[in-house]
């Protein structure tokens, strides 16, 4: 995913008169509430909330493929 200075962005958006008016912001979950209550991005249509990314074999939802992640799969597949 890339990262971008959002609110640069919005404002440039608005700037340049494109119809973000029509348009859905998918932000961050945590900053919701922030993204709807600043001024150069409320004209949004929808702010909405990313769906989590999930990293396949991450077993322990840390962001990395570690060995305990390892150890943890290959007991589940040895059923113990």
């Amino acid at each position: 995913m890339q990262i971008i200075d959002i609110k640069r962005f919005a404002n440039t958006l608005v700037s340049q008169n494109t119809h973000i008016a029509l348009a859905t912001l998918y932000v961050p979950e945590a900053s919701v509430g922030e993204y709807k209550t600043t001024a150069s991005l409320s004209s949004f249509a929808n702010i909405v909330a990313l769906e989590p990314e999930y990293l396949v074999g991450d077993v322990n939802g840390n962001g990395e493929i570690e060995i305990g992640d390892v150890t943890t799969i290959l007991t589940i597949m040895a059923g113990n």
